[in-house]
């Protein structure tokens, strides 16, 4: 299941996930996502790697961060840091 819609809308499952990673200096583990996000880890991990192939999260060692592209889908600012 993509995370980005032909129309370049988020899935609900992608905004929540994104959402869920939006705070000052946050990082998140997929374990973290799934549970803020309450998706099940499985798909908290497929729409991490989808949204990272999107530009809109990136790895940063074992966790993930916002991006730029990312805070912007959401049309909310940078988190400070980044």
């Amino acid at each position: 299941m993509p995370c980005v819609n032909a129309d370049g809308t988020l899935t609900p499952v992608a905004e929540r996930v994104l959402r869920s990673m939006h705070a000052p200096g946050a990082t998140r583990t997929p374990d973290e996502v799934a549970r803020e996000a309450a998706v099940p880890l499985y798909r908290a991990r497929a729409s991490l790697r989808e949204l990272d192939s999107a530009g809109f999260v990136a790895l940063d060692g074992s966790a993930y961060r916002l991006t730029p592209a990312g805070a912007a889908k959401l049309d909310a600012p940078v988190p400070a840091g980044r």
